[in-house]
């Protein structure tokens, strides 16, 4: 166990990831985080956007995963599913399987799609290159 100073730069969440990184692991998972505060909440969002983000994160509510390139649906057939690019430059996501299709959208950085739906077990995106987070609700209902 690490123990860190109360007085620090970093966020516990960042010291933890820049540890993590030393190890070299081929995925990073965090569950929770946050504690409720949205400082807390906003820093772990900008943890996304940099190479110590983690692969998966799982908060009380939903599960947040970083990608890029293909990203299967096949487990998530029924559940709402939302959809932020992380490049700021302009970016084609290509999908296969929603209620509405990613692929007409023109997506650069701070682009949203929130709330879309499976449709098919079949179903995945594809960001290619481009960063992106998939956010699905643990109860895969939807977000309420």
């Amino acid at each position: 166990m690490l123990k860190l100073p109360v007085d620090k730069d970093d966020t516990d969440t960042l010291f933890a990831l820049k540890h993590l990184h030393s190890l070299k692991p081929s995925s990073i998972t965090i569950v929770g985080g946050g504690g409720g505060r949205i400082d807390h909440l906003l820093g772990i969002f900008s943890l996304l956007k940099t190479d110590l983000a983690p692969n998966i994160w799982i908060t009380g509510r939903e599960i947040i995963y970083r990608v890029s390139g293909l990203f299967s649906l096949k487990d998530f057939l029924g559940s709402s599913i939302s959809v932020f690019p992380l490049d700021k430059d302009v970016c084609s996501i290509n999908s296969y399987g929603l209620k509405w299709d990613l692929d007409s959208v023109d997506w650069k950085y701070k682009s949203i799609g929130i709330s879309n739906y499976v449709q098919l077990e079949d179903g995945w995106i594809d960001s290619g290159n481009n960063q992106i987070l998939i956010i699905i609700p643990i109860n895969r209902k939807c977000f309420e």
